[in-house]
């Protein structure tokens, strides 16, 4: 969904990128040039505003300008949002023709870079906030090898693109069609297989990748949360209750490998 400048944007909690719309005209008409995105673009026009959003709403990411059409840097608000938000990721969207020379402050702000020309690269810079949740290769190769022996192979490949798609927040509708059924089929599938209903089926797909981000470096619970694609620590919380055990302890009990041991004790009764 996309929102010009000038027109109120649906914010999604865990679904949106803010835009700090600071005037910069050159930034404005390349955003008035996109068509579509695949995440809400949320534009704030006051600094104060942006960053109490940014803790509000725990957006996918900030993206900013290198200044203000005053000529102001957008460096000191950069490395606020990085202090007090700092699981959210912030971009400084900057002009090749003419930015060059205000980058340190940025870099030193602790805010990633992005050059933009046009739209398109704007686009890009959107598409990797979301690719960057996504697993690696040799992740799900991990998650295969421990998910091996559970039966049918075919539900485990449908769980794994499920891992595969956990940041993207997704419900078990846009699941189904991702994998090519119907939202009734997907659930005739996990029934006649003994497996469990498909909502619980993404919550154990979305226990897998915060369990394998937590192996591979240690988070907090707000950036495990939004990068398996849970709403925020409550919603991940709950699904660690109703799944391992209101006796498992955030975030030591999302290992691979308990998170596997658990979804095979529940899909065996034992």
């Amino acid at each position: 969904m996309i929102a010009h400048p000038v027109t109120p944007a649906a914010v999604e909690f865990g679904r949106t990128v803010l835009v700090g719309d600071f005037g910069g005209i050159l930034l404005r008409t390349l955003f008035r040039e996109l068509t579509r995105t695949d995440v809400t673009l949320s534009y704030v026009d006051d600094r104060t505003r942006l960053l109490a959003a940014t803790v509000a709403l725990r957006p996918i990411a900030v993206l900013l300008p290198v200044r203000d059409a005053g000529g102001v840097t957008c460096a000191p608000l950069a490395e606020r949002v990085a202090t007090e938000a700092p699981d959210i990721r912030v971009v400084t969207l900057w002009q090749p023709e003419r930015d060059r020379d205000q980058l340190a402050d940025a870099i030193r702000a602790g805010s990633e870079l992005c050059a933009v020309s046009s739209a398109a690269d704007i686009v890009r810079c959107v598409t990797s906030l979301r690719a960057s949740g996504a697993p690696a290769s040799a992740e799900l190769d991990a998650l295969r090898s421990l998910l091996a022996d559970i039966e049918p192979p075919m539900l485990v490949e449908l769980l794994l693109t499920a891992v595969q798609s956990a940041h993207r927040g997704v419900g078990v509708g846009d699941f189904a069609e991702l994998v090519g059924y119907s939202r009734q089929a997907l659930g005739r599938q996990c029934v006649q297989a003994g497996w469990p209903p498909p909502e619980e089926l993404l919550d154990w797909a979305r226990l897998l990748r915060a369990s394998v981000l937590q192996w591979r470096e240690q988070s907090t619970l707000v950036a495990l949360a939004h990068a398996a694609g849970f709403a925020g620590p409550p919603a991940l919380r709950r699904a660690v209750d109703h799944l391992l055990g209101e006796a498992a302890v955030l975030p030591t009990a999302l290992t691979p490998l308990g998170v596997g041991t658990a979804l095979r004790r529940r899909l065996t009764g034992r």
